[in-house]
């Protein structure tokens, strides 16, 4: 089944949805059913739309920085929070020569529909954390972009993900307080913005979510036991506003010690 076929499918359930005059609340947490089904619709969409050739985004491109000095013909590749896949279609559409096994650690529901509807990707597999026992273990490349953040320990995510010991690490929008101390904020966005692409939501519909952000002390300290800091990045100044001044979102390419 094609791309547009089952993501025509998911727009039908969530036109359904949206009919129904009750659905007026704000939408929490990333398990809820509507926003993953909003991620994958929108993910399948852009996968198709990449295929055909449309160029890529810019901020697609993010993702690219940590297959810096490397090139194999073949890469295993760990994405923690990466969505419905679509980190693997800006991948596999940049570098064809190259042939991925790749792996999103997504959420128990993200996890399930994701690996429903892109069940044809079959270098593309979903897993959970608590599966990661299933990755290979031999691991060239983990990423995670705008992830740690919305888990409920940044830190201890980190050390779990470093014990699978890939032989490199890019960290990339991640938020840290330049100052010691632990801020947990909730976020607020619009359905639209979730999922690749610039495909209208159904709805107005609002996203809460909360953010948990740690000392860039106490993270350094945490990667540098494992890691050497190849390229350490600020991508966004104060990406909370003016009333989070010490917090600033960095990007973080390393490779496992020897």
């Amino acid at each position: 089944m094609s791309e547009i076929s089952t993501a025509l499918r998911i727009f039908k359930r969530l036109s359904i949805v949206f009919k129904r005059d009750e659905i007026v609340e704000t939408l929490v947490g990333y398990e809820n059913p509507i926003l993953v089904d909003q991620i994958v619709y929108k993910t399948l969409i852009r996968s198709q739309q990449i295929k055909n050739g449309d160029p890529l985004e810019i901020s697609e491109l993010r993702i690219f920085l940590g297959m810096l000095c490397s090139h194999p013909q073949s890469q295993v590749v760990v994405d923690f929070g990466g969505g419905a896949g679509t980190h693997f279609d800006a991948l596999s559409s940049a570098f064809p020569e190259i042939d991925f096994s790749y792996y999103v650690i997504e959420t128990p529901e993200m996890s399930r529909k994701a690996s429903d509807f892109r069940s044809t990707d079959k270098k593309l597999h979903f897993l959970t954390l608590d599966e990661i026992d299933q990755l290979p273990k031999s691991i060239d490349l983990l990423v995670a972009n705008s992830s740690l953040q919305y888990t409920d320990s940044p830190i201890q995510t980190l050390t779990v993900l470093g014990k699978l010991k890939p032989r490199k690490l890019w960290i990339t929008r991640f938020p840290l307080n330049e100052s010691d101390g632990f801020f947990s904020i909730r976020q607020i966005s619009k359905l639209d913005d979730n999922g690749p692409g610039h495909l209208s939501a159904l709805s107005n519909q609002l996203v809460e979510y909360v953010a948990n952000v740690v000392s860039l002390r106490s993270f350094e300290e945490e990667l540098t036991r494992n890691f050497d800091v190849t390229m350490k990045v600020i991508e966004e100044r104060n990406p909370y506003g003016g009333e989070y001044k010490t917090i600033n979102s960095y990007g973080y390419l390393a490779k496992l010690k020897i």
